[in-house]
C-alpha cells in the first residue's frame, strides 16, 4: 500500500510528509495508531536510516568546490522527512553551505512538479534560468529542473540506466567526482546566455 501511495505521488506530484503518508495508510488498513505514536515512531525510523546514510562518492568535494567558487547552493530532495536530510547534511559536514534544503515534505510537492524547483530559487533569491539542477533521475531531476527553467545536469550511475523519458540534460556525468569544473560550466553558460 506504501509502494502504491508513492506511485501516485510521484505520478500527481502532490507530496505528502512520512507521517502524513502513514496516517493514510493506516486509516486505510483501519491500523489504530495516533498522531504522536506515528509522529515518534517515524522520528525513531529516519534517526536509524540517517545513521547509516553515506553520501554518493565526490559529492562532498563537489559540494565544496562549487561553494568556493561563490556559487550560492540549495538542495532539493525528494526526502518525505525534512529532518532526515538535515540531520545527514549535518553528518556529511557540508550544511553549513547550503542558502535553502526544500525537500518535498517542506515544500509540498514531488520532483516531479516545477514547483518544487521554483521555492528553492525563490528561497536563493535568484531566477531558474540562472540556475543548474543537479541529480540522479532522468525523469523527476531533469525533467522537473527543465520544466521550472533550470539547467540540468544528470549524474547517471553506471548500473541505473535512464528511465525511458525523453527529457535532455545539458551535461551528463557518471560520477560526481572531479565534477565540479563540468558542473561549473554549465551554470556559466546558463549566466552567459542572453536573457529572454
Amino acid at each position: 500500500r506504501y509502494r502504491a501511495l508513492r506511485r501516485e505521488i510521484m505520478d500527481h506530484g502532490n507530496e505528502l510528509t512520512a507521517e502524513q503518508s502513514l496516517r493514510v495508510i493506516f486509516d486505510a488498513m483501519a491500523i489504530p495508531a495516533d498522531d504522536d505514536q506515528i509522529v515518534e515512531g517515524v522520528a525513531v525510523l529516519m534517526r536509524s536510516a540517517a545513521a547509516r546514510a553515506r553520501p554518493v562518492p565526490g559529492a562532498v568535494d563537489t559540494v565544496r568546490a562549487i561553494a568556493e567558487a561563490g556559487v550560492r547552493l540549495g538542495v532539493v530532495s525528494s526526502a518525505v522527512y525534512h529532518p532526515f536530510l538535515e540531520w545527514t547534511l549535518e553528518e556529511f559536514g557540508v550544511k553549513d553551505v547550503f542558502t535553502a534544503i526544500v525537500t518535498s515534505a517542506s515544500a509540498g510537492f514531488y520532483k516531479s512538479r516545477p514547483e518544487i524547483y521554483l521555492h528553492a530559487a525563490e528561497l536563493l533569491t535568484a531566477q531558474p534560468g540562472q540556475m543548474v539542477h543537479v541529480g540522479d533521475s532522468l525523469r523527476f531531476d531533469v525533467g522537473g529542473a527543465s520544466r521550472a527553467g533550470m539547467g540540468t545536469v544528470w549524474l547517471q550511475f553506471p548500473d541505473k540506466p535512464g528511465d525511458g523519458s525523453s527529457f535532455v540534460p545539458d551535461l551528463t556525468v557518471t560520477t560526481l567526482e572531479g565534477s565540479a569544473p563540468g558542473i561549473l560550466g554549465v551554470l556559466a553558460g546558463r549566466l552567459q546566455a542572453p536573457r529572454s
